[in-house]
């Protein structure tokens, strides 16, 4: 609020065109709000002190939209080592910071991962939109260790010793 015509006169900068505009003249009622363009402003008294308010209003704007981090992942638990394939599902993002959980990040919309030590792992994908925020989504992948292999020779030792006991019992 500025007196510099001798008239309480509201006055707002516009940072973006640095240009100074006048939004109410003395003939302006304070019961009322003032309109520029797509600003309003309105003056209101609230515990004996007098406050200026003002709001950017437009039909023509979309919607503000806030990221919401989502995602799946192709396989969620089994043996090292496990190649894990996230595919984003994240609503207004544009971009991705994945966490795997062992101390690896990525930033790629749909990264393949893979764990090569048994453990729990928890992922973690922050999807961000600059103008709007951020978004968090969590995860557990469990990555058993590497099953043991009989060997193929031992196998067939196995079958032939059970085959000649049945041999030798059935006659």
């Amino acid at each position: 609020m500025d007196g510099r015509n001798g008239k309480s006169d509201i006055y707002v900068y516009d940072l973006s065109t640095h240009k100074e505009i006048q939004i109410t003249n003395s003939e302006s009622s304070k019961e009322f709000p003032a309109i520029y363009e797509n600003k309003i402003v309105w003056e209101d008294s609230f515990n004996g002190s007098s406050n200026i308010y003002m709001c950017n209003i437009s039909g023509d704007e979309s919607e503000i939209k806030i990221p919401v981090a989502n995602f799946s992942s192709n396989v969620t638990e089994d043996h090292a080592p496990l190649s894990v394939k996230f595919t984003d599902l994240s609503e207004n993002a544009t971009g991705w910071n994945w966490n795997f959980g062992d101390r690896t990040n990525s930033t790629k919309r749909n990264p393949i991962h893979t764990y090569s030590l048994a453990g729990k792992y928890t992922v973690r994908l922050t999807a961000n939109n600059n103008e709007n925020g951020t978004d968090i989504k969590t995860s557990e992948i469990k990555v058993q260790s590497a099953p043991r292999e009989t060997p193929c020779g031992f196998n067939l030792l196995i079958l032939g010793i059970i085959m000649f006991y049945l041999f030798r019992k059935s006659t």
